[in-house]
């Protein structure tokens, strides 16, 4: 399990998101596995959790 602090950066490619940690361990969640709406939603989120700690 990761923390949030864990988190450098993170991508969107191809309606993929992909979390990238300190140790340069990607996390992938791709649109198709949560829907276009939750995708957006946890875009939001995961935009506002890696931002805040820097």
């Amino acid at each position: 399990m990761f923390e949030w602090k864990e988190f450098i950066m993170y991508l969107i490619k191809e309606n993929n998101l992909l979390l990238i940690t300190e140790k340069y361990e990607p996390m992938i969640l791709g649109e198709t596995e949560v829907g276009e709406e939750n995708f957006k939603k946890i875009l939001d989120f995961v935009e506002k959790k890696v931002t805040e700690k820097k």
